[in-house]
């Protein structure tokens, strides 16, 4: 289950050049201008899910990251891209079944994916939260990797491609950290140090009275 997700409204086709400025004719392929800047591609290893660029529409640098399309009723172009996640985690589905078992023997196809970075999700393992347990296949064999990849899926329902996640044991250990960081802050709330106030006039002229040198003190002893 992902948590909720940051949406963001497209400008329309034809204000495109409005928002480029300059710069339209110089970003070929743009499809998509959402309203905070980003600048959207069609993704050809996963339709349906699309990358941002890595700047903005003014020119500022931005990580990239992927998207999905919102529709609203049946509208055919959608009114809003929802944030899936980062670029880097994305992993292409090349295959939607699961070759198990030995040839010969008890080979069989399962219900699931083969990602381009050589992984394979069984639709069997899955975690509590409903994302895929990656495992390598080597020699008709699933292999468990401790990998946890989440399902991006069109607003249908059907999943386009996955999202590589924290396994769901280390999220929760980073969840706990954080509550018991915070409750220890509660417990023991730093104590403010007491603020230092200038020292008062008759303090200064007592300090300076008791550094001042004695009258005579520094003179030469007259000879007798």
């Amino acid at each position: 289950m992902s948590e909720e997700r940051n949406q963001y409204a497209v400008v329309p086709f034809d204000t495109f050049e409005r928002y480029l400025g300059p710069r339209y004719e110089n970003i070929p392929g743009v499809e998509y201008i959402l309203e905070n800047g980003t600048l959207l591609y069609f993704m050809e290893e996963a339709p349906g899910v699309y990358e941002s660029a890595d700047h903005t529409v003014t020119g500022e640098p931005a990580a990239p990251k992927l998207f999905v399309p919102v529709y609203e009723g049946d509208e055919m172009q959608p009114h809003a891209f929802s944030e899936v996640g980062p670029r880097e985690q994305f992993a292409a589905i090349t295959d939607f079944s699961v070759t198990i078992g030995l040839p010969g023997v008890n080979q069989r196809k399962e219900p699931g994916y083969v990602l381009d970075n050589g992984l394979v999700l069984l639709e069997s393992e899955r975690d509590s939260q409903g994302n895929y347990k990656a495992g390598a296949g080597m020699d008709g064999m699933f292999l468990q990797t401790g990998r946890i990849f989440e399902p991006i899926r069109y607003p249908d329902g059907e999943i386009l491609a996955f999202l590589e996640r924290q396994p769901e044991r280390i999220r929760a250990k980073d969840l706990e950290s954080v509550k018991a960081y915070d409750t220890a802050r509660v417990q023991n709330p730093r104590e403010e140090s007491p603020s230092q106030r200038p020292p008062s006039l008759r303090e200064q002229l007592r300090r300076a009275q008791e550094t001042r040198p004695l009258p005579g003190a520094n003179a030469p002893e007259r000879e007798r």
